[in-house]
Parts: structure tokens; sequence; C-alpha cells
């Protein structure tokens, strides 16, 4: 999936350049896997990146969990599941 994202024709650090006052926002949401917790991450804050796409569909166990500033994530279809901080301990 990384792959695939890497080859389209956008470039991820300049996006929030691209993003004016009247702009849609793109939001994406994933959950945080320790915490259980929805972290939704937004074009206006610069905070969409391929990091973040790919938390948003990272379905288990299709695709391995995305790390995104410091957490670990999965696509919010998987929040019946978690959280699993009751295993990392």
């Amino acid at each position: 999936m990384r792959m695939t994202l890497e080859r389209q024709p956008v470039d991820y650090r300049s996006l929030d350049e691209c993003v004016g006052p009247s702009s849609p926002v793109l939001l994406v949401s994933a959950i945080d896997i320790i915490s259980g917790m929805a972290e939704n991450f937004d074009s206006r804050s610069g905070g969409i990146d391929i990091d973040a796409l790919l938390a948003s569909t990272a379905v288990p166990p299709v695709f391995r969990a995305a790390h995104v500033k410091g957490g670990v994530y999965w696509a919010p279809c998987s929040a019946r599941t978690l959280p699993y901080a009751s295993w990392a301990a």
C-alpha cells in the first residue's frame, strides 16, 4: 500500500501550502491501538501524509498497523476490538 501511495503524483509535504481558508478540509481517522481512542488527521493542520492515510486504511489482518507521530494505529473499523493496552503491559 505504501508503494502505491508513494507512486502517486501528490507532494504530501507541500499539501498544507495548497490549503486556503475556503478549501474543503480532508479528514482521515484512525484508532490508536493502545488507548482505543480515535485520532483525526486533517489537511488544515498539516496532518495528512502517507502515514496518516495508511493508518486510516490499516485493516487487521490485511495490513500492518501504521506508525504515526509516535502512535500505532489501525483503521476505524477495528475499533470494537480495542484497546490492547492490557496486552502491552
